[in-house]
């Protein structure tokens, strides 16, 4: 059984900018990706709470900008 990776709590929130959908580190409350389309938002954080990017480090902040 695989342990849940309580770590990287990433979700999608809807904007109001060119790339409506953004994908949102909790911790920090940083954007981490800009999206056009609720698929890929999903699929951005489905792949963080699975296997994230930089393993068991956090995401770099200069990847982040504010929320």
């Amino acid at each position: 059984m695989k342990k849940p990776n309580s770590k990287f709590k990433v979700e999608v929130i809807k904007t109001h900018s060119e790339k409506p959908y953004a994908v949102v580190e909790v911790d920090s409350n940083s954007v981490i990706a800009r999206c056009r389309n609720r698929e890929d938002a999903m699929y951005i954080m489905n792949l963080q709470k699975k296997t994230p990017t930089f393993g068991n480090q956090p995401i770099p902040s200069f990847f982040k900008e504010p929320l």
